[in-house]
């Protein structure tokens, strides 16, 4: 399994970039891809903000098994807060 990888934060409006290992903890308990993205979008934006606003968070990341020799398993997640529901946007 390849979560052992960094988070990669980048801030759009000032151009920051800092990254951080995924803590063990994490990785055990939301496995990468979806379930990740949703508990980092869930701790990432703040109740309330506008999805089409700099306070929304984008996350790209890879499916659970994107980096290892299984066949047909090149998925790429992209998850932010929908402006068509207000909710979790896959």
């Amino acid at each position: 399994m390849a979560l052992n990888r960094k988070i990669a934060y980048i801030d759009l409006t000032s151009a920051a970039i800092e990254t951080k290992p995924i803590p063990l903890q994490m990785r055990r308990k939301y496995l990468g891809g979806r379930g990740l993205d949703a508990y980092l979008l869930y701790n990432h934006t703040e109740a309330g903000v506008d999805p089409l606003s700099p306070g929304n968070a984008l996350l790209i990341s890879a499916g659970i098994l994107g980096a290892t020799l299984a066949s047909a398993t090149a998925r790429t997640h992209i998850c932010a807060k929908s402006p068509l529901t207000g909710f979790f946007g896959s």
